[in-house]
């Protein structure tokens, strides 16, 4: 029901300081997202929404015939979500969500309401629909503001600062920089005017990284090979979360379409995630156990309009399958099915006239 492993969820990027085991949990990719969300869905659902003159969903999730939540959803005539709220079994009032827009579906502002606690948002955005400014108070009333900065294309990034309060002086910040053909050189990430952590993007000839990690710096390396297929290998190293170097692999063939991604452990080549992108348009992501057995924990299929199709979840007792039925091209039901657990989610809609 959600694609959580093409589209790769929603959030409002924050600044990520040194924790205590000194293993920093920003990385690249972080970063380039800046500013490019821009509804709950893709835009492939929102022109989906739009095309079918969805006014409004009502999605009831049963677990073994008994409802446990509802979900109840409206949409403005672009297919922006501007209203969502979440009840529970009880038919009580847990989460809501009011959104508005831009000509471009940019959210400009969000009130967020969660367990009786409320999150307000305001943001801008450029001609390119790239965040210029995000502020926000939160369920204790305090402020916090982004400030970001772009080229003269108004595309890439160059600055973002983090201001708390109602304070003149910046708290936080980072420092994008490049080479001369536009490619990444750097990240400086500044706490109250010194400089706290760098990223750097300078590789050996190999593709290896210059500097693994230590408590100032780390490098994320890319590099572009071509195989004896003529496919295009471009490769990535970087950290994650743990400190474990992580090699990414996206193949593109020699008429420049995605073929596949695939996700390694440098450290002993160990796959944990590969997409493969067919022809047609539909995708195919596989999960792979990271104890390092090989053993795939999750297969998820996606048909050319991005929704799902099944999924298969866990393995032994654990397994887990879930499908999906769509009537002209809008979800229907889900059906997760996992041992003597039988979970349905129904979904019912209303349109514009």
């Amino acid at each position: 029901m959600k694609k959580l492993i093409l589209f790769f969820g929603f959030c409002l990027l924050g600044f990520y300081s040194k924790s205590q085991s000194n293993i920093h949990k920003i990385t690249d990719y972080d970063f380039a997202r800046i500013g490019v969300i821009k509804n709950d869905y893709s835009d492939m659902e929102r022109i989906r929404l739009q095309e079918n003159r969805i006014k409004s969903r009502n999605s009831i999730r049963s677990v073994n015939g008994k409802i446990t939540s509802a979900v109840y959803e409206e949409f403005d005539r672009a297919g922006n979500v501007i209203y969502k709220k979440v009840s529970d079994s009880k038919g009580f009032l847990v989460d809501e969500i009011v959104r508005k827009y831009d000509q471009n579906h940019n959210c400009i502002y969000s009130i967020h309401t969660y367990d009786g606690k409320t999150t307000e948002v305001w943001k801008n955005f450029n001609d390119s629909s790239r965040i210029t400014m995000s502020k926000q108070y939160n369920e204790k009333g305090e402020y916090e503001a982004r400030i970001y900065e772009y080229d003269d294309n108004g595309t890439k990034i160059q600055k973002v600062t983090l201001y708390k309060l109602d304070s003149l002086a910046p708290v936080k910040w980072m420092i994008y920089s490049y080479y001369d053909d536009g490619s990444q050189k750097r990240i400086d990430y500044f706490n109250l005017g010194e400089l706290v952590y760098c990223w750097n993007y300078e590789c050996f000839d190999k593709g290896e990284l210059a500097v693994i990690q230590t408590d100032t710096a780390s490098s994320i390396c890319i590099k572009t090979t071509v195989d004896e297929h003529g496919n295009n290998l471009k490769w990535s190293k970087e950290l994650d979360g743990n400190g474990h170097v992580i090699s990414n692999l996206s193949v593109y063939s020699p008429s420049g379409r995605l073929k596949e991604i695939a996700k390694y452990y440098s450290a002993n080549d160990q796959l944990i995630e590969r997409t493969l992108f067919f022809e047609d348009g539909g995708t195919m992501t596989l999960n792979y156990d990271k104890k390092g057995v090989g053993r795939v924990v999750s297969e998820t299929v996606y048909d050319i309009e991005g929704q799902m199709i099944y999924g298969v979840f866990g393995y032994g007792k654990k397994q887990s399958y879930t499908w999906s039925d769509y009537d002209n091209g809008l979800l229907s039901k889900m059906e997760t099915q996992r041992g003597k657990s039988v979970t349905i989610v129904t979904y019912e809609y209303s349109y514009f006239q």
